[in-house]
């Protein structure tokens, strides 16, 4: 990793293992050594997929699943990003080497085929995973074939009449009816219609909505009016049969009692009778047949109350819609609808959309039930604890300035940015370093002739703030203008993409494309060259530091006091320095989620001997008679 020295105690306590930087840009850590990283400084393939960000290990902590030995020729799976040994006493007789065009590798726990689901390549011995390990051997075979889904890229058989699919009349492919948005209902709503009606499938007609899919919804609404229609037209009919017969009976100016009595703020929508149900129908507010349904069955429960003086009538109102719901739509089981019976139980809270409920109340399944995410753990700061006398803001944690532009701590990607270390305890933004006219990025990541930058920048002032540090200048000819990054953008200068830049007097001789305001953020691994001839020759580090006065930061390792080497610190394998400090961010021992602080100290301890014991004797004359 890159280590960072300094003189100056620093503070901050965890940067990237690779740049030696932090940022705002969020670090990912490793599930073994801890140790954090910027996403943007591994390479593409170690980076953690979005689900994996808690079990990512890095590239030296890799280890075999099965064995649980490290290894250099591992091999990494392309979802899980688990590791293997290609050796057979791992893998047995699972395939140990990656495909040969896209060199992709799945793991048996994630290899599963993309068209029918399985979880092996075949029953017999030779049966291989085909197409990258995306298809068993059975469906690979089709796909070759040409017998799959242009849409969904799913195989299927000559012979398979079950799976709902539809030929387009141009390529002759057949597709899927879920593969066009088609519900079931619209899938048996076209199998009805006459053969004029064709299908094309997207790759054969970019018309959207396409001329099928207004067919098959015009089908629907004419048939939903159709039976609203003669409902509302054999009610009034039976409505005025039933009044000539009974003449006696005095009829109130509202002829039905209403349907609902009370209705509830989440009822409000819901049609109370069937005139609100043909003016719903006719506003285009019903997309399938079964909320249609729904509704009239819901309004005919209602109306199928004992004490209602309507009975008959509702109840030849229920023929009717029955017998031209089966006309319209033979295909639509009436009793499918959840209103259709007379006990309407609600549904419990919290039940996810695709669960059904237990078959009775002595079953609990918990399921269908929306569980609650678990609580972050909490994370310590990469910041070190301010003292008592400064305040707990995040600008005054952050200590370190810029030997350019001179503003404190680490700035959004899109300004400064992060700091990097330039050596000599000087710290430098990175679109300040990367801005500077004498700097240049090798192909390493590496900022080159950093310290030229900052000591020329020492002797000048910026045309805009008259502050010393400016090393962004303008690239035109007759021109002396010298300005801090920040202060070149407020200055509405012009960056351009080969690293010209022209002050606002000079626009014009811009030759190529500039770079707009929301695009200065880089996300690349790039470093300082900090161990260089000038910062050697800085007399205070030829003269030498003393061991307390090292500083050491190297991913989530901090160094504090190197210690002093005495005549306790020999042991048999290893040196013990005496007041030798180092703090360490690793996985804590009791929350496996969290990280915490862990310091390492060398004292040196003088045991406290008991006082002597003081011996009185008495003076005795010995008499040897």
């Amino acid at each position: 990793g890159v280590a960072l020295v300094s003189s100056n105690s620093l503070c901050v306590r965890a940067v990237c293992y690779l740049c030696g930087s932090g940022g705002h840009n969020q670090l990912i850590y490793c599930s073994v050594c801890c140790e954090p990283f910027h996403s943007f400084c591994l390479d593409k393939g170690e980076r953690p997929l979005a689900d994996n960000l808690e079990n990512w290990c890095c590239r030296k902590c890799q280890f075999c699943r099965v064995c649980g030995k490290g290894s250099n020729n591992l091999l990494q799976c392309i979802q899980c990003q688990d590791a293997y040994h290609p050796s057979q006493s791992c893998l047995q007789k699972y395939p140990n080497k990656p495909s040969k065009n896209r060199r992709i590798w799945v793991c048996p726990k994630c290899v599963k085929c993309k068209s029918c689901g399985a979880t092996s390549p075949g029953d017999s011995s030779d049966a291989t995973w085909m197409y990258d390990f995306s298809l068993c051997n059975s469906c690979g075979l089709l796909m070759s074939k040409g017998n799959f889904c242009p849409v969904c890229h799913k195989c299927y058989a000559d012979d398979d009449w079950d799976s709902k699919m539809m030929q387009c009349s141009t390529c002759e492919s057949w597709v899927h009816a879920k593969c066009e948005g088609l519900t079931d209902e619209m899938y048996s709503i076209m199998s009805y219609l006459p053969e004029d009606v064709q299908y094309h499938c997207p790759r054969c007609s970019n018309v959207r909505p396409a001329p099928w899919m207004r067919v098959i919804k015009q089908e629907m609404a004419t048939g939903m009016l159709m039976i609203i229609n003669a409902m509302i037209k054999g009610r009034k009919v039976e409505k005025e049969k039933e009044e000539e017969v009974k003449e006696e009976v005095v009829v109130e100016e509202e002829k039905l009692p209403p349907l609902v009595a009370e209705v509830n703020d989440s009822e409000a929508d819901l049609p109370r009778d069937l005139k609100m149900i043909q003016r719903k129908q006719k506003e285009g507010r019903y997309v399938t047949v079964n909320d249609f349904v729904d509704d009239v069955a819901r309004i005919l429960q209602l109306d199928a109350d004992p004490s209602n003086a309507w009975l008959k009538i509702n109840s030849i109102i229920r023929s009717i819609f029955q017998k031209h719901l089966k006309f319209c739509f033979p295909w639509f089981n009436i009793k499918n609808s959840k209103f259709w019976s007379n006990r309407l139980a609600p549904l419990p809270d919290g039940m996810l959309p695709d669960a059904v409920l237990p078959p009775s109340d002595d079953h609990t399944y918990h399921q269908w039930l929306q569980r609650e995410a678990p609580p972050l753990s909490p994370q310590p700061s990469v910041y070190k604890s301010p003292r008592k006398a400064a305040a707990s803001s995040k600008e005054q944690e952050d200590s370190r300035v810029c030997a350019l532009c001179a503003v404190l701590g680490d700035c959004p990607p899109g300004d400064q940015g992060r700091l990097l270390y330039a050596g000599a305890d000087d710290w430098v933004h990175i679109n300040c370093g990367l801005w500077s006219a004498e700097t240049y990025e090798n192909d390493d990541g590496v900022l080159v002739n950093i310290h030229t930058a900052i000591n020329r920048g020492r002797k000048l002032k910026c045309d805009a703030c008259s502050k010393p540090g400016p090393t962004v200048g303008c690239c035109h000819v007759s021109c002396s203008a010298n300005f801090h990054f920040m202060c070149a953008r407020k200055a509405e200068c012009s960056f351009q993409y080969d690293k010209r830049v022209f002050c606002r007097l000079h626009w014009y001789a811009c030759t190529d494309e500039c770079i707009r305001d929301n695009k200065f953020s880089v996300s690349r691994r790039s470093c300082l060259k900090a161990f260089s001839n000038k910062w050697l020759k800085n007399k205070s580090m030829q003269k030498g530091l003393l061991p307390r006065q090292v500083n050491l930061l190297c991913g989530s390792l901090t160094v504090d006091n190197l210690g002093e080497v005495t005549l306790l610190s020999d042991g048999p394998r290893y040196l013990s320095p005496v007041d030798f400090c180092s703090s360490r961010v690793y996985w804590s021992t009791q929350d496996a989620r969290r990280r915490c602080v862990y310091t390492f100290r060398i004292t040196e301890v003088k045991p406290v001997l008991p006082p002597e014991a003081q011996v009185f004797t008495r003076n005795l004359t010995i008499s040897h008679d």
